[in-house]
């Protein structure tokens, strides 16, 4: 028990700390979109995910959107098609480009011929963790230049540092039976040291009502497709076709919140996903669309590890 103590009491500064310094909060209330000060206006998708997660944080949801607005604004079709293993047909998920890159940013175009370079998006999705890394650290590095992140991270190096060496040190105390209660106390600053370490970009108060008002907007417009599913589910599709990409970054369109849009609207007259194709059992509706949208998210690995792919 007095160990225990120990750890906690050396634990709990640390975590203070890095709660202290994980990044501004907005002043006040934030809007989710008024006039000109749109998120989509304020920040593009891939700084969005930056400020939402990190550089190196979610990278999969990030890059389901990406493919999702490059699919939505005509630069891929994005296909659920079938391939044959030896134990049966197995669902996989393709990209078919044609893109025209006159009209794509530098960062458009890196990010397609990556996805062109995999056999299926599942491929993308699992094993190109690295190009997602370092595609966003880019991005991270523009917004520390225009002031809505701040490095930190040789600070965090420097704790790193120092809480493998209390880690060290109190571990090699406690192995030659030296005190237990000054043992445990390094021990829980060398973990609190580490949490500190994990502060790296901190949001500055831009980039943190940036960052809310993003989330904002995303939730906004979740609320205004779920009011309008009972009584106008044109309306409530064609809100969700426009604004997919900013949903499935904020994880409100998830695998399983598609399938439930798509029974509600099952029926429905409204906008097609014409950016999505299923080779296997071609959609006839909005619905199918939205189903196949799923699967192809999960494939690009939106959604929790260990649901099956299909």
């Amino acid at each position: 028990m007095t160990f225990l103590l120990a750890v906690v009491t050396g634990l709990l500064p640390g975590l203070g700390i890095a709660w202290w310094w994980q990044g501004a909060s907005p002043e006040g209330p934030v809007a989710a979109s008024s006039g000109k000060d749109t998120p989509a206006e304020m920040c593009s998708l891939p700084a969005a995910a930056v400020l939402r997660d990190g550089a190196v944080g979610a990278t999969r949801w990030a890059f389901a959107a990406l493919a999702c607005q490059l699919a939505r604004d005509g630069h891929c079709t994005l296909v659920r098609t079938r391939q044959r293993r030896w134990w049966g047909p197995t669902g996989v998920a393709t990209v078919d480009l044609h893109a025209d890159p006159t009209v794509l940013s530098s960062f458009e175009q890196t990010v397609l011929r990556q996805l062109g370079r995999h056999d299926t998006l599942n491929g993308f999705g699992f094993a190109g963790s690295t190009f997602r890394r370092r595609t966003l650290r880019d991005v991270r590095a523009d917004l520390v230049e225009k002031g809505e992140l701040v490095d930190r991270s040789r600070r965090s190096t420097a704790c790193v540092l120092l809480g493998g060496v209390l880690l060290v040190t109190s571990g090699v105390g406690l192995g030659m039976s030296g005190p237990v209660a000054w043992g445990g106390t390094g021990l829980g600053a060398g973990l609190g040291m580490l949490g500190i370490a994990t502060v790296r970009y901190p949001c500055t108060e831009a980039g943190a009502r940036i960052r809310a008002a993003h989330r904002a907007s995303a939730e906004q417009t979740r609320n205004e497709i779920e009011d309008r599913l009972s009584t106008s589910p044109a309306r409530a599709a064609a809100l969700l076709v426009g604004t997919l990409p900013a949903l499935v970054l904020e994880r409100i369109a998830t695998p399983r919140w598609l399938h439930a849009v798509a029974d509600a609207v099952e029926g429905a007259e409204g906008g097609r996903l014409d950016w999505i194709q299923d080779e296997g059992e071609p959609g006839a509706s909005l619905a199918d669309d939205l189903r196949t949208l799923a699967a192809i998210l999960k494939a690009l690995g939106a959604g929790p590890w260990w649901v099956n792919l299909w």
